[in-house]
């Protein structure tokens, strides 16, 4: 009696469909549930301040608003602050579910 071997399959990782929305724009990711949405931060991040930002941009400038601007911005699932080395599977997220993303505004009044 012999029994199949089957030989070395990769385990189906499921993908997740999110959406992060800033400013009235949205732009929405597949990634995989185990994946930190560090990726998912840093490419909204990109594509919110090339929507938002003249095309005349030298690249140095362009980098140094992006890092200036990355810095300031924060992540909001389900009322919580999202941090990049979470993943989907961290906070139990299902398809379409939405990311709000915010400038951090820090300082008060006068």
């Amino acid at each position: 009696m012999s029994e199949d071997v089957k030989p070395d399959v990769k385990p189906d990782i499921q993908k997740i469909q999110l959406q992060v929305k800033f400013d009235g724009s949205t732009v929405k990711f597949a990634i995989k549930r185990t994946q930190t949405l560090e990726k998912v931060f840093n490419a909204a991040a990109v594509s919110f301040m090339l929507h938002s930002t003249s095309k005349s941009y030298k690249h140095s400038v362009f980098q140094k608003q992006f890092n200036t601007e990355l810095k300031s911005m924060k992540f909001i699932y389900d009322g919580q602050r999202v941090r990049g080395e979470q993943t989907p599977d961290d906070l139990e997220m299902e398809d379409d579910d939405v990311i709000d993303a915010h400038l951090e505004q820090l300082g008060g009044g006068f």
